[in-house]
């Protein structure tokens, strides 16, 4: 809960400067954004939930004020030190029918469990035509959104190529 309560701590310092808190606002967030990322996502990139559910919904938090802090010029290391690993557990985690493996409390609910919209999400921010593989062959229209006006389009010209991989050992 406190990676959502920090994202939206440092989303309002960046998006509300006229504010005196602002600044601090800002800080506090993104601090605790980065200390989230160190000590809550394993290096092989899995949430330390270990459930599906809640890794996608961090993971895009961390997408989210990824892209607010890259549009607004704020250079914030660490911030996205493992993001890209996390796109790559939810790769690992996806079964052959595009379902993540129901593990934790991730539930059986088959409509809520496809890992293929996040694996678009993942292609796009990364550029990787593994992600682009197991993603949604269309995206969604709130990657407006995150992305802006051209996001189709540069979904469709990347490259779509199989991962290197069959299967992964997750310790």
């Amino acid at each position: 809960w406190q990676v959502c309560e920090a994202s939206g701590l440092a989303t309002i310092g960046i998006m509300l400067p006229e504010f005196k808190e602002s600044a601090d606002w800002r800080k506090i967030g993104l601090h605790l954004l980065v200390e989230h990322m160190q000590q809550d996502v394993e290096p092989d990139g899995a949430h330390y939930e270990l459930t599906p559910g809640y890794h996608t919904w961090v993971l895009m938090e961390f997408l989210k004020i990824g892209l607010l802090c890259q549009a607004n010029g704020q250079e914030v290391p660490g911030l996205l030190d493992r993001h890209e690993k996390m796109f790559e557990f939810l790769m690992h985690l996806r079964q052959p029918d595009g379902m993540f493996v129901t593990v934790g409390d991730a539930g059986y609910a088959r409509e809520h469990n496809s890992v293929a919209e996040s694996l678009g999400l993942g292609a796009l921010m990364y550029q990787r035509s593994d992600m682009r593989y197991l993603g949604v062959e269309q995206g969604d229209e709130s990657w407006l959104w995150l992305f802006g006006p051209g996001v189709f389009e540069k979904y469709a010209r990347l490259k779509a190529q199989p991962p290197a991989f069959t299967s992964a050992l997750l310790p």
